[in-house]
C-alpha cells in the first residue's frame, strides 16, 4: 500500500512538471529540463544569463508571476487571408495545436490545457489566436515569457496582433515590437 501511493505521487508529479517544465541540477552541476519533450541538458549559455540575472542585485517580479495578460502590442495588416497568415505565421514561429504539444492522450491534453500560459484557438476563415511561452517559440529572440498571436479577418486581408509583455522583451519594448514585425512581414511575404 506505501508504494502505491509513493508510486502515485511520483506519477503525478512527473506529469505535472513535463507539460509545466521543471528545471533540475545533476550532482555534476550540471543543469536539466524536463519537459513535455523529455529530458535535455540547458546549454551553458542559458545556464550563464539565468546565473548573471540573480547575482545582479534584488529581483523585481517577473510578468508572468504579477500581469495575467501581455501588456504590449504591435498590429499590421496583411494582404494574405486569415487562413494563410495563420498557417504561415503558426509555421515561421513554431506555435504548436494542443494535439501537437501534449499528444493524443487525453489526461496529457487536460493537463496542457491546465497551463495559463498556451492556448490554440482557430476559426477558418474567421480568425485564430495562439499562446504559448517564447522559449517554445523560433524566430523570437531571447524572449521566454508567453507570445500571443492573433490574427482576424479584415476584408480580403487579415489583421495582426502579437502581444509580449514589456519588462521583459530583450532591448526593450520599443526595440523588440520593431524585432517582432520584422519577423512577422517576412513570415506573411
Amino acid at each position: 500500500m506505501r508504494w502505491q501511493v509513493i508510486g502515485v505521487a511520483v506519477v503525478t508529479a512527473a506529469v505535472g512538471m513535463g507539460l509545466g517544465g521543471c528545471t533540475l541540477t545533476g550532482a555534476s552541476g550540471q543543469q536539466y529540463r524536463i519537459g513535455s519533450s523529455g529530458i535535455e541538458a540547458v546549454p551553458e549559455d542559458e545556464v550563464q544569463r539565468e546565473d548573471q540575472r540573480a547575482s545582479s542585485g534584488p529581483q523585481r517580479l517577473q510578468s508572468r508571476d504579477v500581469q495575467v495578460e501581455p501588456d504590449a502590442q504591435v498590429s499590421l495588416n496583411s494582404e494574405r487571408d486569415v487562413d494563410t497568415a495563420y498557417g504561415r505565421l503558426k509555421r515561421h514561429f513554431g506555435f504548436q495545436t494542443l494535439e501537437e504539444r501534449a499528444g493524443p492522450d487525453q489526461r496529457a491534453q487536460e493537463w496542457a490545457n491546465l497551463d495559463r500560459g498556451f492556448h490554440h484557438r482557430v476559426t477558418p476563415g474567421v480568425g485564430s489566436s495562439m499562446r504559448q511561452p517564447g522559449r517554445h517559440l523560433r524566430n523570437v529572440g531571447d524572449y521566454t515569457d508567453p507570445l500571443q498571436l492573433e490574427i482576424d479577418r479584415e476584408g480580403n486581408g487579415s489583421r495582426v496582433h502579437l502581444l509580449f509583455y514589456s519588462d521583459t522583451a530583450p532591448g526593450g519594448q520599443d526595440q523588440y515590437g520593431r524585432y517582432l514585425r520584422q519577423q512577422v512581414e517576412a513570415a506573411l511575404r
